[in-house]
């Protein structure tokens, strides 16, 4: 997918569960194939952004058991999850991936919004009203 979509600098470094490096550029670009599709077709896109399994019972990395869990077909969706990497704000429709490596595309469908930030070097803590960064780390960047 880097190269068709004009990933042109990121680059895999290891495991694909881990090792995806790049600017917040081509994360940004990896986000907007949900909402305006170039690779997947369109039912696919929309599949990808609401629950396959809406009563799926699972653990969410750093929060904990899950009950109901969903997923799309790929990303995370937030449903009614507490506490949620996203924060208590946002809306049950809300979609993403939070890599605990530092990356963070997040999508929601009101509006038709997303945003993706990656951080430096890594993310510590998420709060309750939505990303936090520790230890001094800033933002490397937010689209």
């Amino acid at each position: 997918m880097l190269a068709p979509l004009g990933m042109s600098s990121t680059r895999l470094e290891g495991s694909a569960a881990h090792g995806v490096h790049g600017p917040v550029r081509d994360l940004a670009l990896l986000g907007a194939e949900p909402w305006r599709p170039t690779l997947l077709p369109a039912p696919l896109a929309e599949r990808m952004r609401t629950p396959a399994w809406p009563d799926l019972i699972g653990v969410v990395p750093g929060f904990g058991l899950q009950r109901p869990c969903p997923w799309g077909l790929g990303p995370e969706v937030r449903g009614h999850k507490q506490p949620h990497w996203t924060g208590a704000a946002n809306t049950p429709a809300t979609f993403g991936h939070f890599g605990q490596s530092g990356e963070l595309p997040v999508g929601r469908p009101r509006g038709r919004r997303r945003a993706g930030v990656a951080v430096r070097p890594a993310v510590r803590r998420v709060g309750g009203a939505g990303l936090a960064v520790r230890g001094g780390r800033r933002p490397a960047g937010l689209v």
